[in-house]
């Protein structure tokens, strides 16, 4: 069901390329990545929410709430792959989006 879904945001993106199916797009690579991490498979968490960021940095303003979510399970994701440097950043820009 998901891989649907994924492709069918792909699909939008591709055809209508535009700030909100960036988005679209991210939100729904955001959510593959919460049912990755359900079954502890971090490095495809990783990947998608890599995916999911480069779409929400080419939308002018997108909404705090994806990119914040983005961002702290990229840090949490970095962090039990052992990449803690890299996790520190991702957090320390999603509190800085929040404060």
């Amino acid at each position: 069901m998901f891989q649907e879904t994924l492709d069918a945001a792909k699909n939008l993106n591709s055809v209508r390329p535009v700030p909100s199916s960036s988005v679209v797009l991210a939100t729904t690579l955001y959510y593959g990545a919460e049912l990755k991490a359900q079954k502890q498979e971090y490095q495809s968490v990783r990947v998608l929410l890599t995916q999911a960021f480069e779409q929400l940095a080419v939308v002018k303003n997108p909404p705090v709430e994806v990119l914040v979510a983005v961002l702290a399970l990229l840090g949490r994701a970095c962090t039990i792959l052992g990449s803690d440097a890299e996790s520190l950043l991702y957090l320390a820009k999603a509190r800085d989006i929040v404060d």
